[in-house]
């Protein structure tokens, strides 16, 4: 089985890769103008003052050139030594060749040296420091001799004071360890003389380096695709957008520092550079967008997918072309779908008429085009600039609208036309719904509204006043809880019957009129009427068998009033005609359809003998019907 802890330090790993990858610095490149491990020897050194007598361990009282050797890479190099410590004023100097630095504000110097300890000397100590000082002369040319520039700190200006951290007291001690100082300082001229200074201690100088650093040229990360170029440290550049790339913000200058580290900063903090439309950022360039994607705005995000009903088929779109049939409306941005105008309306129809206005309905499309902006326009034919419509004519959200100031017994044609957001960038529909209608001649009664006649549960007779000039009328019903289901039949007389209905549902029915042409004459008001309710089965049943229960009560009530009647008497007479009458009383039997005997039994056959007034079972007997004749 794996380690668990193995495989989260392999987790661990990779995600380090990962960040290592995307984040990876920015290389520092480091110009070096003076080593003293790469040059064969120091003769190009200026030693002030020259002369110095006495041990070269205790009384050099100058710089004296040494060889030493690296014991790691067994390379022989060139130092200085010196060991004043002797002397009671001691002002010793070295000046190294002039350096140019024509392009370069920061320097850097590191000084590698041996110190040893001033307590541990057999002589007497007048002078003893355990650190030295760097000083510089700044000139735009190499003019030096052995006595100019002067030497002394009016001349020169001081850099760092050099301290030693570790000292030596025997310098035959294999642990001795080395001091490695780094400083940096700033310059204005194009070169300068450094020079060291020492007041009296004894050292052993192994390597002096003097660099610059720059900053690479680069795409400067998470500063938005800002380029820069290579350039020195501590200077301000103006970076530049990498190709399809642009500025974020116009009004922020693309400016950079280079650090005297070597490292780019943002001082403004400004956003840099966005990719162009239809380009996506890819950590240091911005791409064209795959095909099936587009981006619509210049920033640093990915490309999105096209939205409904549109395709990207090509690489760096803007945009997604719609479908054919679909649209955007021109205040819609590339980020919005594509939708269609909606369809026609629907049961368009003169809802009420007379001799100068006219109410018109209808019921929305039953598509909205993937829209929620639905509106309708009037159109009208033959209506003059006097007509006026309510609420409106166009932008009309309501489902009806009202034309007044018409002309009375004209005839008129009205369309009206579903529109949204893409209606005026579409293709337009070569037709809309019209109704036509005539309006009544000026003076005329309004039509009035059917009335009931009749109703059953499954039909409704109805009928309504005639007008003149009308031939036919179009019964329009539809149940009231289903106003999108209509029934139309045609009639020619002024009273129509319904059927086919559901019992115990309400209708709304409206007549219309039209005259010899089809023209539309008028058409009545909407009236509700509601067909009878069904009889009740379970009642009808309920009825039924009280019925029965009644008849069984009065046979029962009949045969005991019989038996108590031939109980009374001296005993029991066989009829020789064959059928009992008792107290004018008629007893007829009628037998059930079933088959008793093959012998057709006779009405009396059925009673048999009987003893101490009981009577023997009739089995074949269904029903008996009892008439009493007073």
């Amino acid at each position: 089985m794996v380690d668990q802890g193995l495989l989260w330090y392999c987790l661990v790993l990779l995600l380090y890769v990962i960040v290592l990858w995307y984040y990876k610095p920015i290389l520092v490149i480091v110009v070096v103008v003076l080593d003293t491990l790469k040059v064969p020897n120091l003769l190009d050194w200026t030693v002030y003052p020259e002369d110095g007598s006495g041990p070269a361990d205790l009384q050099n009282p100058t710089w004296v050139f040494t060889s030493w050797t690296n014991p790691e890479t067994h390379k022989v190099h060139q130092g200085l030594h010196i060991c004043s410590v002797a002397d009671r004023e001691v002002d010793n100097w070295i000046r190294m060749p002039y350096i140019e630095l024509p392009d370069v504000t920061n320097v850097f110097v590191n000084v590698s040296f041996f110190m040893r300890e001033c307590q541990e000397y057999p002589g007497p100590l007048h002078r003893c420091r355990t650190h030295f000082q760097v000083l510089k002369y700044e000139t735009d040319v190499d003019f030096a001799t052995e006595t100019t520039p002067a030497w002394n700190l009016n001349s020169y200006s001081m850099v760092q004071t050099v301290p030693a951290a570790h000292t030596y007291v025997n310098n035959q001690d294999p642990n001795i360890v080395a001091n490695n100082y780094t400083f940096s300082f700033s310059k204005a001229k194009k070169g300068m003389y450094l020079a060291i200074r020492e007041t009296g201690m004894c050292a052993f100088i192994l390597s002096v380096q003097v660099y610059y650093r720059r900053c690479p040229a680069t795409v400067i990360r998470h500063t938005n695709l800002a380029a820069v170029p290579s350039t020195s440290a501590i200077s301000t550049v103006t970076g530049k957008c990498v190709d399809n790339a642009v500025e974020a913000d116009p009004s922020e200058k693309l400016q950079f520092l280079c650090t005297h580290e070597g490292d780019w900063f943002n001082p403004s903090n400004s956003r840099g550079c966005v990719c162009k439309p239809g380009y996506y950022n890819t950590a240091n360039a911005c791409e064209e967008c795959k095909v099936g994607t587009y981006k619509s705005r210049a920033a640093n995000t990915e490309c999105g997918v096209c939205p409904d009903n549109s395709v990207s088929t090509s690489r760096g779109l803007t945009e997604c072309a719609c479908f054919d049939g679909y649209y955007r409306a021109p205040d819609e941005s590339p980020d919005s779908p594509c939708t269609k105008p909606p369809s026609e309306v629907r049961n368009l129809k003169v809802q009420t008429l007379n001799a100068d206005t006219v109410t018109i309905s209808w019921q929305p499309p039953s598509s909205l085009g993937g829209r929620s902006d639905l509106y309708y326009t009037v159109r009208c034919e033959r209506c003059s600039t006097s007509v006026t419509y309510s609420p409106s004519r166009t932008q009309l959200t309501e489902t009806s609208v009202t034309l007044s100031n018409l002309v009375p017994k004209t005839s008129y044609n009205v369309q009206i036309v579903a529109e949204n957001g893409v209606y005026q960038v579409a293709t337009p529909a070569s037709t809309a719904p019209e109704v036509s209608f005539v309006t009544l001649e000026s003076g005329s009664t309004p039509l009035a509204v059917p009335r009931k006649v009749e109703s059953t549960s499954q039909s409704l007779s109805i009928t309504w006043d005639s007008v003149p000039d009308a031939t036919e009328y179009e019964v329009v019903y539809s149940p009231l809880s289903e106003s999108n289901t209509h029934h139309t039949t045609k009639v020619q007389e002024n009273k129509a019957t319904l059927e086919e209905l559901e019992p115990g549902t309400a209708y709304v029915v409206q007549i219309s009129y039209f005259d010899d042409n089809q023209q539309l004459i008028g058409r009545s008001e909407e009236s509700v009427f509601e067909t009878d309710k069904p009889d009740n089965p379970n009642l009808m049943i309920g009825i039924a068998i009280v019925a029965v229960l009644v008849c069984m009560a009065i046979v029962i009530a009949i045969v005991v009033i019989f038996l108590r009647t031939h109980r009374s008497s001296n005993g029991p007479q066989p009829s020789q005609g064959g059928c009992v009458s008792v107290h004018k009383t008629i007893l007829a039997l009628f037998r059930s359809k079933q088959k008793c005997t093959d012998k057709p039994p006779s009405d009396c056959e059925g009673l048999g003998p009987y003893t101490n007034g009981t009577l023997a079972p009739v089995s074949c007997i269904s029903s008996l019907l009892v008439v009493s004749i007073s």
